[in-house]
């Protein structure tokens, strides 16, 4: 997401309280990056697929915190963001000149006990050179 964007204000004003003096700091630094450093606001592509990959960190960490809750989880890309867009759209109210999915996740508690599960021994999987 684009650092000059008003929902960057309200994270780290209303929702971080940061004071002025750190978000002017936030902001400074987080511009450098997106203008210079990746060179983000060339074109709204890259800035698409950065926060593309940004995503999954999240998603990694929920992902994990479930896991340490025996909630299971399964995520996928195999969906077509446009009709899920769309639905976003319609039932939540998501604005899609701004935001857009780009993964899904299922969270739940299964049915029943999975199976053993068979691996392949280390020694015939693992090489280890020294």
């Amino acid at each position: 997401m684009r650092y000059d964007t008003s929902y960057v204000d309200y994270i780290l004003k209303e929702i971080k309280q940061l004071p002025d003096d750190v978000y002017d700091f936030m902001m400074d630094f987080v511009e450098k990056f997106q203008r210079q450093t990746f060179k983000l606001l060339e074109n709204e592509r890259a800035m698409f697929d950065r926060s593309c990959k940004q995503s999954h960190i999240a998603l990694g960490n929920m992902m994990t915190t479930a896991a340490l809750m025996d909630i299971d989880s399964c995520p996928t890309e195999g969906f077509d963001p446009a009709v899920l867009d769309g639905i976003l759209t319609k039932q939540c109210g998501m604005d899609p000149v701004t935001y857009g999915a780009v993964v899904m996740c299922a969270f739940g508690y299964r049915a029943e006990a999975p199976r053993q599960a068979i691996r392949r021994p280390m020694e015939k999987t693992v090489r280890w050179i020294k």
